[in-house]
């Protein structure tokens, strides 16, 4: 057993170091995280799968993990594969893009699957816990001090370090305050059922007369981090998450005093809630909550959407198109902005309700099995409570069930679960209460002490079984150590931000459109700067052209592309060749109001710096068919996309613009 308790020692020590760094590097780049985060996690599981294998045994602990953990593979493997095995005959899925942004988020769900399988296997002591919570309530600590000392020192609102401490901006921070003020919410909880049962035990001693309360430096730390984590999570002014956390309060409040059947406890209960509600109400203002709250850095392109409603109306109408399987992991974004039926050019990220992304995605199927599957596994464990005689379980896997109600309330109003941070944390605290019931003071040594504690023993004696068993694991962890590798050193070359090392990223990972539009970027500017030299200005602008048609084939549904190889046709004198082309992109994407705009920009520059009047009247012609279908669309998008360019435009065509949106508005 000697190495089974080497591999769970690292395990741990694998955990930790994840709860320890992923809080403060969120300033870090997101593909590099992942793959820290995956590798990190897969390593140690896939170890123990093969020590596991090579015995012939696998000891699952827990039939409803081993079945849920089933799923979330299946889910996940088939949402690799399904925009190549299922064709839905829809224009916006292409399958370079939908591999790349699949690959991403099936690497992050592998992950966590590794982490529920990490505690259902072999985290399975009390002190491997308490030292799991140790490190959790080290690692708050150290974000609220940072974060109060980034308020103190200035920043209204977080977004990033403050650039006067070079020493301070190594590490990076939340950039969003609603996932900072989640994190802040689903820690406090915890450190309230720490500091309950601290001083539960302080009451014991104090009893025996053995100790005082000022004698403990554990419960000095566990109060101090307390205040540390209120005072940091009301400073972020996250509006959701103080509405979360306060109904949250209200359902732990309103359970205890149900659970003692006191009349006047009820109304004391019910007067405070409502007391808190009202001032709630006065800070959030005149305007209602979630209308008037915005998380997403593109604060002008939420403006004119309205709110979060008219986006989940939108994501509903897309899960209508794919209803069982959804569009993919990773790919909202995309199809979103995309889908013929949603009058929407705006590149919405997120629908900003865990629920309905996850629905949107991954369809009825992926939904059923991870959103039950979370509420059937947070059931299980109230009941599997309800048995249990130990004070530690019973406080801590209270604050575990009020951290996970905070996380799920909040959820309703941010998209939590697609933040890396906040979602490792969720899925943390969900397997800390999943375990905390079962948790045994003396380590497992043999078969004989698992059998006695009613743990499952599945044997595969066959050696074909044991074979192909091994095959699989070897294959599926080459696997995703290939594609965390070729996305580290890709996102490594692109930092570097040269033309050698963009193109060495480019050859590496073949479905980014960002990098050939990089590399086009660059071999622009030479042409720019080539001054008298015709040839070289021409094989640049060629070059430039080249790739930015590469970066369109990557992804044709981003207008900037199409734009930028029509910028690169007029400068290579085949502005005809050019507009023929921009204008299949009308057809992939009809309701793109900033396309036709940007078409008409084109146009109008063009004709008026040509002096064949035949032509001139062309071109003008065409910029005005593109002015008037993009009023045809949205009328308030468009004057707004005017006044952006309303610099570039000779004065007759602003002029004869105006009078068009005049008549526009008056119809």
């Amino acid at each position: 057993m000697f190495i089974e308790r080497l591999l769970i020692h690292f395990a741990l020590f694998e955990i930790s170091i994840l709860i320890l760094v992923l809080p403060i590097s969120y300033g870090w780049n997101h593909l590099f995280r992942l793959s820290i985060t995956s590798f990190i996690l897969t390593l140690p599981a896939f170890l123990l799968c093969l020590r596991m294998a090579l015995k012939g045994r696998f000891l699952w602990y827990r039939s409803a993990s081993n079945v849920w953990f089933t799923l979330l593979l299946i889910v996940g493997f088939f949402q690799l594969s399904g925009a190549f095995i299922f064709p839905t005959g829809t224009k916006w899925f292409p399958a370079s893009l939908y591999a790349e942004a699949t690959v991403v988020e099936t690497i992050k769900w592998f992950s966590f699957g590794s982490l529920i399988f990490l505690f259902s296997t072999c985290l399975r002591e009390r002190k491997d816990i308490q030292q799991l919570i140790r490190v959790l309530y080290f690692s708050a600590y150290v974000v609220a001090l940072i974060f109060l000392l980034q308020f103190i020192a200035g920043k209204s609102f977080v977004r990033g370090w403050v650039i006067q401490y070079p020493w301070l901006s190594f590490f990076g921070i939340h950039s969003n305050r609603n996932y900072l003020a989640a994190y802040f919410g689903m820690m406090i909880p915890m450190v309230v059922s720490g500091l309950i049962y601290r001083i539960l035990r302080h009451e014991d001693r104090l009893h025996a007369g053995s100790l005082h309360y000022l004698g403990d430096s554990k419960l000095l730390f566990q109060f101090s981090l307390l205040i540390f984590l209120t005072a940091s999570f009301f400073l972020t002014g996250s509006r959701t998450s103080v509405f979360s956390f306060v109904i949250m309060v209200l359902c732990f409040g309103l359970l205890s005093v149900l659970k003692k059947q006191k009349k006047k406890n009820i109304a004391i209960v019910l007067m405070i809630g409502a007391v808190l509600c009202f001032i709630l109400l006065l800070w959030l203002g005149k305007t209602f909550l979630i209308q008037s709250h915005r998380i997403l850095g593109d604060l002008d392109a939420y403006r004119h959407l309205h709110g979060r409603f008219p986006i989940w109306n939108n994501a509903f109408q897309l899960f209508k198109v794919f209803p069982a399987f959804g569009v993919g992991l990773g790919v909202f974004s995309s199809a979103f902005s995309n889908l013929h039926i949603i009058r929407s050019n705006v590149l919405t990220q997120h629908v900003l309700n865990d629920y309905l992304e996850i629905l949107t995605e991954t369809g009825l199927i992926g939904f059923l099995c991870i959103v039950f599957g979370c509420f059937f596994m947070v059931v299980k464990g109230i009941f599997a409570f309800r048995k249990t005689e130990s004070r530690f379980k019973g406080i801590m896997g209270a604050g575990c069930l009020f951290s996970l109600m905070m996380c799920a309330i909040h959820g309703m109003t941010v998209s939590n679960f697609y933040d890396l941070n906040n979602s490792f944390f969720i899925l943390l605290i969900l397997c800390l209460f999943m375990n905390l019931p079962t948790l045994s003071r003396r380590p497992i040594n043999d078969d004989y002490e698992v059998a006695q504690n009613n743990v499952r023993h599945i044997d595969i004696p066959s050696r074909a079984m044991r074979g192909i068993l091994l095959i699989f694991l070897v294959v599926g962890f080459c696997f995703f150590s290939y594609q965390v590798f070729k996305i580290g050193v890709s996102d490594y070359f692109v930092s570097r931000d040269t033309m050698d090392d963009l193109k060495k990223a480019s050859r590496i990972n073949h479905h980014d459109a960002e990098i050939p539009a990089r590399i086009a970027e660059k071999y622009f500017i030479k042409s720019n700067l080539a001054g008298g030299m015709p040839e070289e200005k021409s094989r640049n602008c060629a070059l430039a052209r080249s790739y930015f048609e590469e970066a369109r084939k990557l992804n044709p549904y981003n207008s900037h592309y199409w734009f930028r190889v029509l910028e690169m046709d007029r400068e290579l004198g085949q502005f005809e060749v050019g507009l023929m082309e921009f204008e299949k992109y009308f057809q992939l994407v009809p309701f793109d109001v900033k396309a036709y705009v940007d078409y008409a920009t084109m146009c109008f520059a063009y004709s008026s710096g040509l002096n064949i009047k035949e032509n001139e009247n062309v071109y003008f012609d065409k910029g005005l068919w593109a002015v008037r279908k993009a009023l045809k669309l949205d009328v308030s998008r468009s004057i707004l996309f005017f006044k952006d360019v309303s610099n570039t435009w000779p004065s007759e065509i602003m002029s004869r613009v105006q009078e068009l949106t005049r008549l526009k508005i008056m119809r």
